[in-house]
């Protein structure tokens, strides 16, 4: 499988060879290489991962779980788009939420300064990146902090369910920051949950997320035509 381990796409391979091809599809759809409503045909995947179209079958319908790809009656599997009803409900799903987590991290860790710490560096960072316009960097923070949040939000529970969403939305979130004035909203918004978070003040901290994730969903609405 030369293709899937080239050094354009870089990646940890996983146990299977459907599982290898669903995670470097993954990656290609997320990052926007592969657009919405491209056909994904399996003769021509199986040739460029030099698998069988056994393999590359199965990768699809994982990635059909994750809803990443859609398959059509007779015509085949396709880059699965998203629609105006889908991002409003599951933003708001996710505003809630990150909300709720925002203030119990907050609560429960203000006692744990190497916790809180290191919430408070990658918001630095992530504001410093966002207001310099350093897109992949504001990436890379933006995900390392909610990394962290599910990690110490104090709950097993909560935090399997922030991450199942957080895989759901991630390619909507990588557009998103790209859009409108979101990269300098963005560093705003995340001064703003710092000092909540240094001040020990629960109650901003769920403020400020939410009105963060307001935020994205606004955005994709209003660019609703370019996700399609």
């Amino acid at each position: 499988m030369s293709a899937v381990g080239d050094k354009k796409n870089e990646y940890v391979a996983p146990n299977t060879t459907a599982r290898q091809v669903a995670d470097h599809l993954s990656k290609r759809i997320v990052n926007g290489e592969l657009e919405t409503g491209r056909p994904l045909k399996i003769l021509e995947l199986a040739a460029e991962y030099s698998v069988s179209q056994t393999s590359v079958r199965e990768a699809l319908h994982i990635l059909e779980k994750s809803y990443l790809v859609e398959s059509v009656s007779r015509r085949g599997f396709f880059v699965k788009g998203v629609t105006a009803d889908e991002i409003y409900d599951v933003w708001e799903i996710k505003r809630r939420l990150w909300g709720y987590a925002a203030r119990v991290f907050t609560e429960r860790n203000y006692a744990s300064p190497e916790i809180r710490d290191r919430a408070l560096e990658l918001c630095s960072r992530l504001a410093a990146a966002a207001q310099k316009g350093k897109y992949e960097d504001a990436f890379s923070y933006n995900f390392q902090l909610s990394d962290h949040l599910i990690r110490y939000c104090g709950n097993e529970q909560l935090g399997k369910i922030l991450q199942s969403i957080e895989n759901l939305v991630k390619r909507w979130r990588i557009r998103s920051i790209r859009m409108g004035d979101n990269l300098g909203e963005t560093g705003r918004l995340m001064v703003l949950f710092s000092d909540a978070l240094r001040d020990n003040r629960p109650d901003l901290a769920e403020q400020h997320i939410e009105e963060f994730i307001r935020m994205d969903r606004r955005t994709l609405l209003e660019h609703l035509n370019e996700l399609k």
